[in-house]
This record gives C-alpha cells, sequence and structure tokens, in this order.
C-alpha cells in the first residue's frame, strides 16, 4: 500500500482535520462550559503528546480495537503529521475553495469569523 495523495499536499498546507461546534445560542448562554471543555481538550492534547504509547494503550482499551498492535497504533499517535491541538489551522483554505466552489456565497474576511471568541487568542489561520 502507498500514498497517493496526502491532504496537506492537496490542501497546501498544513490544516485542521476536525473542529467542534456549537450553536451560538448556546455559547452565549454557556461560556463558562465552552471554556471548560476547550481547557480539557488542550490538557487532553497535552496528556497525549506527552504520553504517546499510554494513550494508544487506553485507545486500544477502549475501542477493543483488534487490527492494530500497541506498537502501530503508537506509531499512529506519534505521526509527525498528527497534531493534537484546539487552534484552527488553514481554515480559510477550505473556505476559499468553498467559496471558488459555490459552496460558501460570502466568503469571511478571516478564520475568526467562523469562530467563537474563545479561540482568539490562538494563532490560527
Amino acid at each position: 500500500m502507498h500514498r497517493v495523495l496526502h491532504s496537506y499536499d492537496a490542501a497546501g498546507g498544513r490544516h485542521t482535520n476536525g473542529v467542534l461546534m456549537a450553536a451560538k445560542k448556546f455559547y452565549d448562554a454557556n461560556p463558562k462550559v465552552c471554556a471548560a471543555v476547550v481547557a480539557a481538550l488542550d490538557e487532553a492534547n497535552a496528556w497525549i503528546k506527552a504520553n504517546p504509547r499510554k494513550a494508544a494503550e487506553i485507545y486500544l482499551a477502549m475501542t477493543k480495537e483488534k487490527r492494530s498492535t500497541l506498537d502501530e497504533m503508537e506509531k499512529m499517535v506519534t505521526d509527525p503529521d498528527v497534531d493534537y491541538t484546539t487552534t484552527p489551522i488553514g481554515i480559510m483554505k477550505f473556505v476559499e475553495f468553498m467559496n471558488l466552489a459555490g459552496t460558501v456565497k460570502k466568503k469571511p474576511s478571516s478564520w475568526k469569523d467562523l469562530f467563537f471568541p474563545i479561540a482568539y487568542e490562538r494563532s490560527g489561520s
């Protein structure tokens, strides 16, 4: 098996793979809950980076995954192309493409237009 296309190549660099979403109404009514969730994710991400083998072990135990060995899973967790972070990265590249494709009618001027203020202090893109 070999790689045919890497998403970083297609997107022109590193990018966020997934984001958490919440309704504005929920965010506005629960700012402390939202801050706690982001803080917990930051703490978990730091722990995974510091303890990749244990993280792989926990993942395998929780999912009862049988196809991957602990060594294989640890290799996935420590892959240099995987970054456990809550900082939005490369978001505007996707938005620009979606705007060109007609999926996003009005292109935001900044990634911050797509996120709540809790993310603004991060060095997103």
